[in-house]
C-alpha cells in the first residue's frame, strides 16, 4: 500500500517500467495488485492495452464486491492484461501523461439493467475468445433510487438468460395482493380505487407473474451472473466517440447502408476496429445526469444512477482522467442522453414531458426501527392492509395515474412497511411553488439531483400532501433521495436505420425511452436478449446485418407496448402476455440441475435450485430444454407462492366496511397486468 503523500507520478512508475520491459509482466501485475489495495478500486481485464504486458497464463485480476482475486485463463478474454486502465487509476494526477488507449471487441455503454443483461446474453452466444468490456459511469452500484416494476416480458427474458436470474429476482421481490388509492390533499382512501393483483392467474397464463424489484437488486443480479464482473469498468463516462474508417463513417451516414449490411462479416480475429471512444474518469459530486439506462454513480457521499440517472464530471477535466477505447461494435446502452445515440447515429436528443419525478427508499433497519412514520391512514388500525401498496392522487382521478400528480408507496420486501416511493408532479408546480427547474448546477441541464437538496425540493413542491404522508417522505435518507425531469423519446421517430448503423446499436432507453410507466427496464433486457438471439443464427457474430435483422424484429414490438397508454392498456397487455424468447441456456450448463426427481412435476419442493450443478457429471442423461424449462416455472411458482403467504400472513387486518377493501373487490377479479400499480411501479427504474 502507498503511504500517504506519495506522488502519483512515483506511484506509476513501476507500471511504466513494466511497459517498456513487457517480459516483466508478471511483476506488473503483482504490482498492479499491490497498489490496488490502496490507490485504486476497480481492476480491469478483458481489455488489451496498447502498452501491452504480454499473456499471462497464470490467470487475471478482477473484483467482485471489492474483494480481489485471480480467475483462471479460461474465462472470456483471457490473456489480457489489466493494463491501460489501470494506468489512468494509478495515475489520474500525472499532468503530462496521454490518454491510455484500450483495445476490445465489444464495448458496451452503460452499466444498468440494458448493458448488463446485453454483456450476460452475448457471453452465451459468442465465442469465449471476443472481449466484451462494459464501461459504467457509476464508480459502484449503490443503493440509490428505489423500485422498477418488473413484468412477465422482462422476467420472462431474464430466464432465457439463464433460469437463476429469474429465481434469483423473484425470491427478493416486493409483493403486494392489492394498491389502494387516497386523495392526495384529504388523505381520504378512496372506496373505488382499490386494484387486486393475480399473480397466481398470470403465473398458470404465463409462466410468470409482476413483481416490484429493487432498483439494485436488478443490477446486482444480472452483474452476479457476468462469466467475469471484471467485465464491467466503473466510473467511465463516454466524453467522446468517432468512427475510425472511411468505410464505417459512410455507413454511419447512411451513405453505404445497403451495401453495409448485405457485406460479409470477416471473423472477429479479422475485423478492424471500427470506433474510438473518449472516456473520463468520474468522480462524485451532488448532481445527476437525467436518466437513461446507465447507473447511478456512488462514491463517498453516495450517489445514485441513469436508468434512474448519473454523476456527472466535466469531459476534459485532466483531473479526471482519460482512456481511449478502440473498439470492433458498439453498443450504446447508456440511456435516454445517450451520447452513442447523438455523436455517431446523429440521433435527436429526447423530448421533456413537462413532469419532474423524484425516488426514494427505506432500508429494512429503518423500518424494523419504528424510524419511518407509516401514515395512519393507510397502516393505522382498522385502516390497515400490510400486504398492499398505496397510491395518493387528486381526487376525481381515474384508476391509473396517467400523466398528473401521483404519489406511490410500494410494500417492503417482508411486507414490513414501505420499502420505495415514486412522487411524480408537473414543472408548472415546480415553478409555482417557486423552485428552480432545472436546478442550478444540475449536471447537463437536465435537472438531475441526489441529496438533501432533491428531498427539499420535493417536499416543497409536493406540499398538497397530508402531513403523515409527508413526514414519511422527510424521514427517507437523503442519499437515497433523487430526482430528475422526465423525457421521452418520441414514438414517431422510431424508424428504420434510427437505433443502428454500421458497427453500432443502440438498446434500451437509448432507443425507445418512455414515460417511467414499468416498461422501460423490461424492454432493455428484451432487446439485449434478442440480439444474442439473432447473433446466434449468425454464427455469433454481430454485423450491420444482424443489428438490421434485431431492430426489424425490436421495434414493431416496442412500439405495440409503447404506443398503448390509456388504461385498461388492452394492446400493451396483450404482447406482454404472448412474450416468448429462446433460451440463451443448454442442458448441462452451470447452474442448472443435472437430473431431476421422477415425480418433479408432482410440487414445486423438489425443483429447488438447490439442486443445480455445476454441469454434466457421468453418463447419465441430462434433462431436456423442455423438463428444464418445466423445472423453472415450477420453482418460480414455489417461490411467488411462499412469498405471497408470507407477506398475506403479516396483512390482512379488517377493515371497516365501506373501504373499499378486497372484501368489496374480490380477490379472483384482478385488474389487466399493468393496471395503475403495475403501469407505474416503477419507483426507482424505468
Amino acid at each position: 500500500m502507498w503511504a500517504r503523500g506519495t506522488s502519483s507520478s512515483a506511484r506509476s512508475q513501476p507500471l511504466r517500467d513494466a511497459v517498456a520491459n513487457p517480459e516483466g509482466a508478471g511483476s506488473a501485475l503483482a504490482f498492479l495488485h499491490r497498489a490496488s489495495k490502496g490507490n485504486m478500486r476497480y481492476l480491469s481485464s478483458g481489455c488489451t492495452a496498447e502498452a501491452a504486458l504480454g499473456p499471462q497464463p497464470q490467470g487475471r485480476y478482477q473484483v467482485r464486491n471489492r474483494a480481489y482475486r485471480t480467475a483462471p485463463t479460461a474465462s472470456r478474454g483471457a490473456g489480457v492484461a489489466a493494463g491501460a486502465v489501470n494506468a489512468v487509476n494509478a495515475s489520474t494526477a500525472s499532468a503530462d501523461a496521454s490518454p491510455a488507449v484500450v483495445h476490445t471487441d465489444v464495448a458496451i455503454v452503460g452499466g444498468g439493467p440494458g448493458g448488463l443483461a446485453a454483456a450476460a446474453a452475448l457471453s452465451r452466444v459468442l465465442d469465449p475468445s471476443v472481449r466484451i468490456k462494459v464501461f459504467e459511469a457509476a464508480r459502484g452500484y449503490s443503493e440509490a433510487g428505489a423500485g422498477v416494476g418488473m413484468h412477465i416480458n422482462g422476467l420472462m427474458a431474464c430466464e432465457a438468460i439463464h433460469p437463476s436470474i429469474a429465481h434469483t429476482l423473484y425470491d427478493k421481490a416486493c409483493y403486494s395482493l392489492c394498491s389502494y388509492q387516497y386523495d392526495d390533499v384529504t388523505g381520504q382512501r378512496n372506496a373505488g380505487g382499490t386494484i387486486a393483483v393475480d399473480r397466481t392467474g398470470q403465473m398458470e397464463a404465463t409462466g410468470h407473474c409482476q413483481a416490484l424489484m429493487y432498483w439494485n437488486d436488478v443490477r446486482e443480479s444480472l452483474y452476479e451472473h457476468l462469466p467475469d464482473p471484471g467485465m464491467v469498468e466503473f466510473g467511465w463516462r463516454a466524453a467522446g466517440c468517432q468512427a475510425l474508417d472511411t468505410a464505417e463513417q459512410e455507413l454511419l451516414s447512411g451513405a453505404a447502408a445497403g451495401a453495409g449490411a448485405a457485406a460479409t462479416e470477416l471473423p472477429w480475429g479479422q475485423q478492424p476496429y471500427h470506433y474510438e471512444l473518449r472516456m473520463t474518469r468520474q468522480r462524485a459530486s451532488g448532481s445527476v445526469g437525467g436518466g437513461g439506462a446507465a447507473a447511478l454513480a456512488a462514491g463517498e457521499d453516495g450517489g445514485e444512477d441513469a436508468e434512474g440517472g448519473e454523476k456527472r464530471r466535466e469531459a476534459g477535466d485532466p483531473a479526471a482522467g482519460e482512456l481511449m477505447v478502440r473498439a470492433k461494435v458498439v453498443i450504446g446502452a447508456d440511456g435516454y442522453f445517450s451520447r452513442i445515440r447523438r455523436e455517431l447515429l446523429g440521433g435527436t436528443p429526447p423530448v421533456f414531458s413537462g413532469m419532474v419525478m423524484w425516488r426514494g427508499s427505506f432500508t429494512a433497519e429503518e423500518l424494523s426501527s419504528g424510524a419511518v412514520p407509516l401514515p395512519p391512514a393507510a397502516f393505522g388500525a382498522g385502516a390497515s392492509d400490510r400486504a398492499a401498496s398505496h397510491r395518493w392522487m387528486p381526487a376525481g382521478t381515474g384508476i391509473a395515474p396517467g400523466q398528473g400528480r401521483v404519489l406511490l408507496l410500494f410494500l417492503a420486501q417482508g411486507g414490513d412497511g414501505i420499502g420505495a416511493w415514486y412522487l411524480q408532479n408537473s414543472v408548472k408546480a415546480v415553478q409555482e411553488a417557486g423552485v428552480e427547474f432545472p436546478p442550478a448546477g444540475a449536471a447537463g441541464g437536465v435537472g438531475g439531483l441526489v441529496g438533501s437538496a432533491a428531498l427539499a425540493r420535493g417536499l416543497a413542491v409536493n406540499a398538497h400532501l397530508p402531513p403523515d404522508v409527508a413526514a414519511l417522505l422527510a424521514a427517507t435518507a437523503p442519499e437515497r433521495v433523487t430526482e430528475h425531469g422526465l423525457y421521452v423519446q418520441p414514438l414517431d421517430s422510431v424508424e428504420q436505420g434510427s437505433w443502428t448503423r454500421g458497427h453500432v446499436v443502440l438498446i434500451g432507453d437509448a432507443a425507445h425511452a418512455a414515460p417511467p410507466d414499468g416498461q422501460g427496464a423490461n424492454l432493455a433486457i428484451e432487446d439485449a436478449v434478442v440480439l444474442a438471439d439473432v447473433a446466434r443464427q449468425h454464427g455469433g457474430v454481430l454485423s450491420p446485418q444482424v443489428f438490421a435483422e434485431w431492430e426489424a424484429l425490436r421495434q414493431p414490438r416496442v412500439k405495440a407496448i409503447l404506443g398503448d397508454t390509456k388504461y385498461p392498456f388492452p394492446d400493451r397487455m396483450a404482447a406482454i402476455q404472448a412474450s416468448s424468447f429462446a433460451q440463451l441456456w443448454a442442458p448441462g450448463d452451470p447452474g442448472l440441475p443435472t437430473s431431476l426427481p421422477a415425480d418433479a412435476g408432482s410440487d414445486g419442493s423438489s425443483s429447488s435450485p438447490g439442486s443445480s450443478g455445476g454441469g454434466s457429471s457421468g453418463s447419465e442423461a441430462l434433462p431436456s430444454m423442455e423438463e428444464l424449462r418445466a423445472w423453472s416455472r415450477r420453482t418460480i411458482r414455489a417461490i411467488v407462492e411462499k412469498r405471497l403467504a408470507e407477506v398475506a400472513a403479516k396483512g390482512a387486518v379488517a377493515q371497516p366496511a365501506g373501504e373499499g377493501g378486497l372484501q368489496g373487490q374480490g380477490r379472483g377479479q384482478a385488474a389487466p397486468i399493468g393496471a395503475a400499480v403495475g403501469a407505474r411501479e416503477v419507483a426507482g427504474g424505468r
